[in-house]
This record gives structure tokens, C-alpha cells and sequence, in this order.
């Protein structure tokens, strides 16, 4: 079911596993797609896993529906970011800097640190 689906995305992120957390996810939110926090978890590990442009794709999604999400912001950020689209991933650090001041990964990509 989505409740034990979701739970072990976050398990298997946290272990390290982040294909396997992607996958979890993606199947738990086939269930259920109106839980923010499994689609988090998914970009976070598409992230993780080095898969940008699905975890890109996956963050605009997510930024579509929960508009105010800086975290969703972030990740849109560093996706763009490791895709080369710079200025893209400026603004959108600057839009998650904007929802929360201390989101640390969109202040290293303002500051010019890279991610």
C-alpha cells in the first residue's frame, strides 16, 4: 500500500540506497501522488542517485502543486544547477531563498559554490 511504500523510500534514502528510495517512491505516489513528503523523498533521491533530469522534472511537478515548497525550489535549483542551466538555477535558488532564508544548498548555487 502508499503508506508502507512511502516508508520505505525514506528507509532505503536514509540507508544510502537512493535507486532503490527513487523507485519506492515513484511506486508509492502510482498509489497515492498527493503526498508531498514522498515527493520530496523522490527528488531528493534522483538527486542523490545522480539522476537530474528525472529529479528536475520530478521537482517541477512538485513545485507546480505545492507552489510555496522551498525545499521543492531547492531541488529544482540543484537539478538545474548539475545541468548546466545556470542562470534557470539561480532563480530558482533565489525563489527557495526567498520561502526559507537559511535553504543551504540554494545559498551555496547564489554564492557561485556549485553543488
Amino acid at each position: 500500500d502508499h503508506q508502507h511504500l512511502a516508508s520505505a523510500a525514506h528507509s532505503l534514502l536514509g540507508d544510502g540506497q537512493p535507486d532503490l528510495a527513487a523507485t519506492a517512491a515513484a511506486l508509492a505516489l502510482a498509489v497515492q501522488d498527493d503526498d508531498e513528503s514522498t515527493r520530496l523523498v523522490l527528488i531528493e533521491a534522483l538527486l542523490a542517485a545522480q539522476r537530474s533530469a528525472e529529479a528536475l522534472a520530478a521537482a517541477e511537478r512538485h513545485v507546480e502543486v505545492e507552489p510555496a515548497s522551498a525545499l521543492g525550489h531547492e531541488f529544482r535549483a540543484v537539478a538545474l544547477a548539475r545541468l548546466g542551466r545556470t542562470e534557470e538555477a539561480r532563480s530558482a535558488a533565489m525563489r527557495a531563498v526567498e520561502l526559507d532564508p537559511a535553504a543551504p544548498a540554494a545559498g551555496r548555487i547564489l554564492a557561485g559554490d556549485g553543488v
